[in-house]
């Protein structure tokens, strides 16, 4: 068979359409951020190439593919079939895709996958010609199961008249290839604005995160669509960041969305990555290594093993300053746990990324304010590198939403809203006081110790353009959280 895979056009007025590899959809002013390399979508392709089919890796909004252009592509391939990934706020405009190409090519098997059809799989089936929703996370094992058994002879359709195929999530991920980059065109994503040394690519050695008592966080999408944690062998983490470096990718960044936790995989990993950057720190490791953590998810000992490893990114999901906020959102961390990870970390010789959200139902406006000034004092210390902050946002399949609409705080169910760029909602603070909120987090973080700290560690052409980039960035999300009721739809 011949099979595209990837994203439609996605166009949107108000920006950047983030869809691929994130747990929450945003639109950005600044698009550059938004480029973050799928893994799971690579691997589907991957796979399906491993079987003797015709892959075409079509990421349109990666590629700068204007609509026309695209279908026009589309139509001159006309493939099999078409695997696409959608988030909540890109459904909408991910339908219309789908008739356009029902339009033109009436034969191809067309198949929806993500976050958003594994919450409500019939909503698609309705709204839609598509012709069959592919729910959980596994979608690059379900893919492949979904293919052959479309190529079984004499059977014009396997599902008979199911649209839904639920393949579940419980396949071992231990089995997995390492990605082929090249044929999903990596360096089209290592402009991600969080990599210092490019270019720089994504990885995934596990699915997702560790953290599952009670479910896990409330408001994680892959809650929903990896029910139970399951892990890579060390040796096939190991092949993907040395395929990757091959290729020429000075920086990789672990996507899972907790990397190991303290134990046998992590001292066997991070014993391996010193050993292939020689015992190098960073900026001089051969490959220079980043992860999501959690805040108390290990000591000090850990962090320091990690930089001697080649680490240089760790992002922390500090989420909220308020105790309180921290346990209705389940997150497993108390107050004290993000200063003593950032502070760890950073001693340690780590950059810490910080990302928190804004708008929480049940905070005030002074809990609010505590957050503000929890990222005011991480980076006057010295103890954080760079942040992101958002609003919180209620998607479909998460306990969050759930809880939103039991408790009446749901503003919206107009999925093209839910782009973290208004409140969806109901909070004590009104939605120009929540943006405002925003934007003094990014304010509090730059200092003027966390300015003079940056120029001062600057010493190659990748500390520059980084400080150049982090710069736009920075103003970017100002921007993004600064006129953005001028540009709702």
């Amino acid at each position: 068979m011949k099979c595209l895979v990837g994203y439609p056009p996605i166009v949107d007025s108000r920006g950047y359409v983030q869809i691929g590899q994130n747990r929450q959809s945003k639109i950005f002013s600044v698009g550059e951020e938004a480029a973050i390399f799928p893994c799971v979508m690579a691997w589907a392709a991957t796979l399906l190439k491993h079987d003797g089919h015709e892959v075409i890796w079509c990421d349109a909004q990666t590629q700068g593919l204007s609509s026309e252009t695209f279908f026009r592509q589309v139509r001159i391939q006309d493939p099999d079939l078409i695997l696409w990934e959608a988030k909540t706020p890109s459904i909408k405009a991910t339908w219309e895709a789908v008739r356009q190409v029902k339009q033109i090519l009436p034969h191809c098997l067309v198949v929806l996958c993500g976050d958003h059809v594994t919450a409500l799989p019939e909503e698609s089936v309705t709204n839609a010609p598509v012709d069959i929703v592919l729910t959980g996370g596994d979608y690059d094992f379900g893919i492949r199961r979904l293919v052959k058994l479309f190529q079984q002879p004499d059977i014009d359709n396997p599902l008979g008249n199911d649209r839904v195929f639920h393949p579940g999530t419980v396949h071992d991920v231990v089995t997995l290839p390492v990605i082929d980059r090249a044929l999903c065109r990596w360096k089209d994503y290592s402009r991600m604005g969080n990599y210092l040394r490019l270019p720089g690519t994504h990885g995934y050695s596990a699915r997702d995160c560790w953290w599952r008592h009670e479910g896990g966080c409330t408001f994680c999408s892959w809650t929903n669509t990896y029910k139970n944690y399951r892990t890579m062998s060390v040796n096939q983490f190991m092949a993907d960041v040395e395929s990757a470096h091959a290729l020429g990718a000075r920086e990789y960044f672990d996507d899972a969305g907790t990397w190991a936790p303290p134990g046998r995989w992590f001292d066997q990993a991070t014993r391996l990555l010193t050993v292939l950057n020689g015992s190098h720190r960073h900026p001089h490791a051969r490959i220079t290594m980043g992860c999501n953590d959690r805040p108390g998810a290990r000591g000090r000992e850990e962090y320091i093993r990690m930089a001697n490893a080649g680490f240089r990114f760790v992002l922390f999901g500090l989420e909220s300053a308020n105790l309180q906020t921290l346990q209705r959102i389940n997150k497993g961390q108390q107050a004290e746990d993000m200063r003593n990870a950032a502070k760890w970390a950073s001693e340690a010789g780590l950059q810490p990324h910080l990302t928190v959200m804004l708008g929480y139902p049940w905070e005030t406006r002074e809990d609010a304010q505590k957050t503000v000034g929890l990222v005011r004092t991480l980076f006057d210390r010295g103890w954080a590198n760079s942040m992101q902050a958002t609003l919180l946002m209620p998607y479909p399949g998460t306990k969050l939403f759930s809880d939103a609409q039991a408790n009446g705080w749901l503003l919206t169910t107009d999925w093209n809203r839910y782009t973290m760029n208004e409140c969806i909602l109901k909070c004590p603070l009104i939605h120009e006081e929540v943006l405002e909120k925003i934007q003094d987090c990014y304010k509090a973080a730059v200092t003027p110790r966390y300015i003079l700290k940056k120029v001062l560690t600057v010493r190659t052409r990748d500390d520059l353009r980084f400080f150049w980039r982090g710069f736009k960035f920075w103003w970017g999300h100002l921007t993004d959280f600064g006129q953005l009721n001028s540009r709702r739809p």
